[in-house]
């Protein structure tokens, strides 16, 4: 539980951890896959400018935009949505998108940093993403016409009903 983040069941930390799991074969696995690394960097980049240029024309949503002068690794496309998260979520779910909620749960309120006394602290902008956010698809095995079908779902599934 400890290598784990302290996790006992999805997010729930019930002690401080920390994450240290690396056995001899996933190390093996990772000095291979770390040659391959730039490629993988490039292909999330590219999968999250092509849906950027896809989505920046709307409304009821923020995407996510790369600072001046640097590189996001794209690990997650994060996008913000302004109402009915969950219901989106489902939609796009329906029409084959793996768009998932990360942190229903600001961290604040789980069970061990409740126990510690944080419950009681004003997170605003923690708790409207724990709201609001929601990843989409962009991984490197992710097509370009994934990519569009990730963007026009994206894009019925946000209009009003």
């Amino acid at each position: 539980m400890v290598r784990n983040h302290g996790m006992v069941e999805g997010y729930d930390s019930a002690v401080m951890g920390a994450n240290l799991r690396m056995p001899e074969i996933e190390a093996g696995i990772a000095r291979i896959q770390l040659g391959k690394l730039n490629s993988f960097l490039e292909a999330r980049r590219r999968n999250a400018r092509s849906l950027s240029t896809l989505l920046e024309d709307g409304s009821g949503y923020i995407i996510p935009e790369e600072e001046d002068g640097l590189l996001s690794n794209w690990y997650l496309y994060t996008i913000a949505v302004s109402k009915s998260r969950d219901k989106i979520v489902d939609t796009l779910y329906k029409k084959g998108v793996g768009a998932i909620v990360y942190y229903k749960t600001p961290i604040n309120k789980t069970p061990l940093y409740s126990k510690l006394g944080y419950a009681a602290i004003a997170l605003p902008n923690t708790y409207w993403a724990a709201d609001h956010a929601l990843c989409l698809p962009i991984h490197p095995k992710v097509s370009q016409s994934d990519i569009e079908l990730i963007a026009k779902s994206f894009t019925e599934a946000i209009k009003p009903v």
